[in-house]
């Protein structure tokens, strides 16, 4: 069955599987995420709106995973944060949740045309990706000379962790096609696509970190099972991406120049860090979801449920800043509790089971659905892998199950009332996305040059935009410590209202002991350490040692 509008359904999909993981601005204070998130709701809108059929069972589903988010960003402990979205790298909120919970069941009407521009596109994509990739540890120096001070060590994604997992995605989309006369359905091979995903699986390796290895061998691993290509093709696929993953280890420790020392990103896998701090982390996001266990800590909010469950001796451990559990279905109890997690547990088994019965022309879709679930198991939320997690899983799940004759009639007044919501839901976070890359903008104008009309008017666009609110206290204080009173005073009455506004925040009370050290009250500073303990007791090393900025052991993924 085609969409209504196919144009409107192309321009979704071109949105969604080209533009979200390639798009990036150097004008923004989070240039890998905040144009990410604008591209992630105007695509989804746009599917939402080309009139795809819609899977009645998996609606519901995933309707009761987004309601819930919602309830759940409403009634935790930063609405603001909830219902709208992170866009540093890690952890979501309703916006990212509600495509993700969209995008599974507008996946599953795509037609063959659809699907067929989806995989190509996907593909394109990560050749794009890959060449970067390439380009960045061949050359490292280059990353330094590009005309802003951002690195494209991670592409187009910000981070290697999430390249390396879409260009998996990728490998999977490219090893088999969709259609009747393509290598997938006839067994042949042609030496083009063998060539393309070797490509890919060497851009993959590059990124140097486990996910590099693990990921992509999944999804290729995924894609070959449910294709069933036979004996020969299956095996020449297999050192496709394989061979080329083992070779890079060797190339990259004798040929290329060292960048050790030069961070996680360029590294090699020998010298990644264990995963001692992940297991913590991991507990103590299991304490937080105890603490608030009906609809959790809110969407974005999984850090603060970390600091607040935290000890002391965990910190030390581990650190203070996962923002993440790193768990797609830990985060999900975390932060929308036992109900959010058996909605979203609902989603999942319904995607599962029938993408197990699915025809042979969507192996691609389930190789790339099963990479980025693997990327999901021990990664956080992101801006783009969930979303399209969730929609290759719906791609790979088979047709909605809708006959003529149900797409005929006339819905009842309830499923327009619901159709129409998702669409209001959608608009609405495109017009907020728009306002958080705007007010980002603003932001990195005013740290950039230090202007404090740039950051007012970020907070204008975005009252809630919590970093822009600390900056600007920051500068307010070291007028107010050159003897400026009334800048003295703006600055308090701004990390004030920070402290209001954002009451769960881990940082904000810190910050605020830091203006009234630059304004040499001690007596204030350490009423705001004392606050900030008596919130979050376990993070006594931090408190005490003064910038929550300085983190000797950043988690995997930050």
């Amino acid at each position: 069955m085609q969409a209504r509008r196919p144009q409107l359904a192309e321009l979704g999909l071109f949105l969604l599987v080209v533009a979200l993981p390639l798009v990036f601005t150097p004008f923004s204070a989070s240039p890998f995420g905040d144009p990410k998130l604008v591209v992630l709701a105007w695509g989804t809108l746009a599917l939402w709106a080309s009139g795809l059929p819609i899977d009645r069972r998996l609606a519901w589903a995933a309707a009761a995973w987004v309601g819930v988010t919602i309830v759940a960003a409403l009634t935790g402990v930063d609405a603001s944060v909830g219902l709208t979205a992170r866009t540093e790298g890690q952890g979501g909120g309703a916006i990212v949740l509600g495509c993700a919970g969209a995008l599974a069941v507008l996946g599953s009407g795509l037609s063959d045309e659809l699907r067929e521009l989806a995989r190509r596109w996907l593909v394109m994509s990560g050749v794009v990706v890959a060449v970067l990739g390439l380009a960045i540890r061949v050359f490292p120096d280059a990353s330094t000379r590009l005309p802003s001070d951002i690195e494209m060590i991670g592409a187009t994604l910000g981070n290697q962790l999430f390249a390396a997992a879409f260009l998996a995605a990728a490998v999977a989309a490219a090893i088999v096609g969709g259609g009747s006369g393509s290598h997938g359905a006839s067994g042949r091979l042609n030496p083009r696509t063998v060539a393309l995903v070797a490509f890919l699986a060497l851009g993959a390796a590059t990124f140097g970190e486990r996910s590099s290895i693990v990921v992509p061998v999944i999804a290729g691993a995924a894609v070959l099972w449910r294709a069933r290509l036979g004996a020969r093709a299956t095996f020449v696929m297999a050192c496709a991406v394989v061979v080329p993953l083992i070779a890079w280890q060797a190339i990259d420790a004798t040929v290329l120049p060292d960048t050790t020392g030069r961070g996680a990103a360029v590294t090699g896998i020998e010298a990644q860090a264990t995963d001692a701090q992940r297991v913590t982390v991991w507990r103590v996001m299991g304490r937080a979801t105890l603490d608030r266990p009906v609809l959790g800590w809110g969407p974005g909010s999984a850090g603060s449920g970390y600091l607040a469950a935290v000890t002391t001796s965990e910190v030390e451990d581990a650190g203070r800043r996962w923002a993440d559990a790193h768990i797609l279905f830990l985060e999900t109890a975390v932060t929308s509790g036992v109900l959010g997690l058996a909605a979203l547990a609902w989603l999942v088994v319904l995607l599962t089971a029938r993408s197990l019965r699915a025809e042979r022309d969507r192996a691609w879709a389930f190789g790339a659905a099963a990479g980025l679930a693997a990327y999901s198991v021990v990664e956080p939320i992101g801006l783009v892998l969930t979303p399209l997690l969730f929609l290759f899983a719906g791609i790979a799940a088979g047709p909605a199950r809708v006959t003529e004759a149900e797409r005929a009639e006339r819905p009842a007044w309830g499923r327009r009332a619901v159709t129409w919501g998702v669409g209001a839901m959608l608009a609405v976070a495109t017009v907020v996305s728009l306002q958080m890359l705007v007010a980002a903008g603003l932001e990195r104008w005013g740290r950039v040059y230090g202007e404090t009309w740039a950051l007012e008017d970020a907070l204008r666009v975005q009252p809630w935009r919590l970093s822009s609110a600390e900056r600007l206290a920051f500068i307010w204080a070291l007028d107010g410590r050159a003897g400026e009173e009334a800048a003295a005073q703006r600055a308090r009455d701004e990390i004030g209202r920070a402290v209001l506004r954002h009451p769960w925040d881990g940082d904000v009370r810190l910050w605020a002991a830091d203006v009234e050290t630059l304004l040499r009250d001690e007596v204030a500073a350490r009423a705001w350490i004392d606050e900030h303990l008596a919130r979050f007791p376990g993070d006594v090393p931090t408190a005490e040692g003064g910038d929550p900025d300085d983190l000797e052991n950043p988690p995997p993924g930050a």
